[in-house]
C-alpha cells in the first residue's frame, strides 16, 4: 500500500491564478477560500487555469476540491518554466478521480517524486456541463512519511443529528449534514520529518487552516470516500519514542461543500 500523503495549499495559494472570468461574484479567487461553498464558476463546458509560482518550486500533487464535474469531463495537467509549456504533460485523466460518489468531487494527481517548475497549467473539459464548479485548488508538495500510518487507522462519519421524544412518546428527529472524519497514528518518524516537515506543517495550518488527506493514493477505487478536504483537530504533541524516533496522532475532520 502507498503511504499516506498529507497536503496544503500554501504553494498555489502565494501564486497568480488566471483564468475565465468567474460568473457574478464567483470569482477565480475562491480557488484559494477554504470554504468549499465559496467556489468559482465559469459558464460553458472548459475552462483553462495558469498558476504562476512566481519561481520554480517543487511539488508533486495538483488537486481540485469541491468541483461539479461529471463522469465524463476531464483534465490535463502540464508544466514547465515558460508560460504554457508542456515540459511536463499528464495526458488527459478523469475529472472525477476513481468512481464519482458525491455531488462535489475530487480530482488528485499524484507524481510521486516531485518536480520542479515555476507555471502549472490546469486544462478542464466537461462536454455536457452548463458551466464548470471549483472550490479549491492546490498545487503542493505533500508531505508522505517514510513508513506509512500503522494498523488502527479510523475514518467514518460524524452525525450532529438530533432526536427528540415527544410528549405521547414518539421519536423526532432532527437532521442535520454528516461530515466525515479520518484517525490515524505515525511511527518512527524521523528528526527530519519532524522538524524539516511537520513543525513547518503545523505553523502553517494548525486546527484552522485547510488541508488534504490521502490515505491510499495509490488506489483510486474508494478516493472519493476515503480522501478527506478538512482541518486537523487537535495539535498533537510529536513523541519521542527513542533516541531519534517520535510517533504522533492525527485527527482530520472534512470541510463540507
Amino acid at each position: 500500500m502507498e503511504r499516506m500523503l498529507l497536503a496544503t495549499g500554501a504553494l498555489s495559494d502565494n501564486a497568480t491564478i488566471t483564468g475565465p472570468t468567474g460568473a457574478g461574484d464567483l470569482s477565480i479567487d475562491n480557488l484559494k477560500q477554504q470554504s468549499l461553498q465559496e467556489v468559482y464558476r465559469v459558464l460553458g463546458s472548459a475552462c483553462v487555469l495558469d498558476i504562476d509560482l512566481t519561481t520554480a518550486q517543487a511539488f508533486n500533487l495538483v488537486g481540485l476540491m469541491g468541483h461539479n464535474g461529471s463522469e465524463s469531463g476531464t483534465v490535463r495537467v502540464t508544466a514547465s518554466d515558460t508560460l504554457g509549456g508542456a515540459t511536463y504533460d499528464s495526458g488527459t485523466l478523469p475529472l472525477v478521480t476513481g468512481p464519482k460518489q458525491f455531488d462535489k468531487s475530487l480530482f488528485l494527481l499524484f507524481l510521486g517524486a516531485p518536480i520542479t517548475y515555476r507555471y502549472c497549467r490546469i486544462e478542464i473539459t466537461d462536454p455536457a456541463a452548463a458551466y464548470i464548479e471549483l472550490g479549491r485548488v492546490y498545487v503542493s508538495n505533500a508531505f508522505q512519511p517514510s513508513y506509512n500510518m500503522v494498523y488502527g487507522f479510523q475514518q467514518g462519519f460524524i452525525d450532529p443529528s438530533e432526536k427528540y421524544r415527544t410528549t405521547s412518546g414518539d421519536r423526532v428527529p432532527r437532521k442535520q449534514k454528516k461530515w466525515r472524519f479520518a484517525d490515524w497514528n505515525l511511527e518512527d518518524l524521523t528528526e527530519d520529518e519532524v522538524f524539516s516537515e511537520l513543525y513547518p506543517l503545523d505553523k502553517l495550518v494548525g486546527t484552522t487552516q485547510d488541508v488534504l488527506f490521502v490515505p491510499k493514493p495509490d488506489d483510486i477505487s474508494h478516493l472519493q470516500f476515503t480522501a478527506i478536504y478538512g482541518t486537523i483537530e487537535a495539535m498533537n504533541p510529536n513523541v519521542a519514542t527513542s533516541f531519534d524516533r517520535f510517533s504522533r496522532q492525527f485527527r482530520v475532520e472534512e470541510l463540507l461543500p
